[in-house]
């Protein structure tokens, strides 16, 4: 029974430490060369079996800096940081699902991992059940992290685009104007949640221009070139064939209503997408529930996307519950 909680190969390596801003427990950087392309990795440290932790589009594994290091005394914490982000290298190919699970299995190879337990979120945890579908011999469990296939729909990008203004207070077209704003847009979107992970993730997404303005480290062609796959239906994927764990998060979109002073028909046009996207995840996770018969499912009611700072403390308790600690 899901549980509910209710609530509003040849390889080369280059090891370079550096203290991230901002961090509550800063990893060490290192790089590697495989498949072709020069990846960053974090360790947290500990020893035993590797925990990887893979963020999801838009983010890097200093998302999980509040997270990762709690698993230290029963795992080595690892995570990478996928080709197109952060400091990561920027080939023109390779984006595409497999190839992107192929960097990953060949990262796994390159320091001679076995029994390994992936932590995705979003994006990265599509990558972690491509993983397991290609190579389940790498894995022994994963754990997914408000991960689903679908593409937003029209209709859903549309009321993102009339609803996201109004909950940072200020055009789309000023979020890069500064490293404020757009922390500021961030904090907006992900309900006002914050925490030191938020904020060193934030600076690897980044760079700062001389006159303060910022621009996205990863180009816009990286995500585009990632999300066709999504969009030709590359991604539905629901048959996991590891154990796992899966945590789902509701957030609908008219939850933010009360937040926004909106006119009535754009408030109508934004409740009308939200329920026809809350439709498509309840149905995407019945097929998880249908297809992965070792998959243990929890539901956060009214939580954002971003559920393991929101809700860190439930999250931590079922992935230690899961990991059988």
């Amino acid at each position: 029974m899901p549980i509910r909680i209710l609530a509003r190969a040849a390889c080369t390596i280059a090891f370079l430490p550096i203290i991230v801003p901002g961090s509550s427990a800063a990893p060490s950087s290192h790089f590697i060369q495989v498949n072709g392309v020069r990846l960053e990795y974090l360790d947290w440290g500990g020893n035993g079996e590797a925990l990887i932790f893979l963020a999801g589009l838009g983010d890097t594994p200093y998302i999980y800096n509040d997270l990762a290091p709690e698993f230290r005394f029963h795992f080595r914490c690892l995570g990478l940081t996928r080709r197109g982000y952060g400091r990561s290298a920027q080939p023109e190919s390779g984006y595409e699902l497999d190839s992107l699970v192929q960097d990953i299995a060949s990262f796994v190879d390159a320091l001679h991992l076995r029994n390994v337990t992936v932590v995705g979120h979003s994006f990265g945890g599509t990558e972690a059940i491509r993983l397991s579908e290609l190579h389940p011999e790498m894995l022994r469990r994963v754990i997914l992290l408000d991960t689903a296939y679908d593409l937003a729909p029209p209709s859903v990008r549309e009321a993102q685009a009339k609803l996201f203004p109004a909950l940072v207070g200020m055009p789309m077209n000023e979020v890069l104007g500064s490293l404020e704003a757009f922390r500021e847009f961030q904090r907006g979107i992900h309900g006002n949640v914050w925490s030191d992970a938020s904020e060193a993730n934030l600076h690897e997404q980044l760079i700062v221009n001389g006159d303060g303005s910022i621009k996205l480290r990863s180009p816009a062609r990286v995500e585009e070139a990632i999300l066709r796959d999504g969009a030709v239906g590359k991604w539905k994927l629901t048959r996991i064939p590891v154990t796992g764990l899966l945590i789902f998060a509701h957030n609908p979109m008219s939850d933010q209503l009360s937040r926004v002073t909106l006119d009535a028909s754009s408030a109508a046009e934004i409740r009308k997408a939200s329920d026809e996207r809350e439709n498509a995840r309840r149905g995407q996770i019945e097929a998880f529930r249908r297809d992965s018969s070792k998959a243990q499912i929890v539901e956060f009611d009214h939580t954002d996307h971003r559920c393991f700072i929101q809700r860190r403390e439930e999250v931590l308790k079922e992935m230690k519950r899961f990991l059988r600690y």
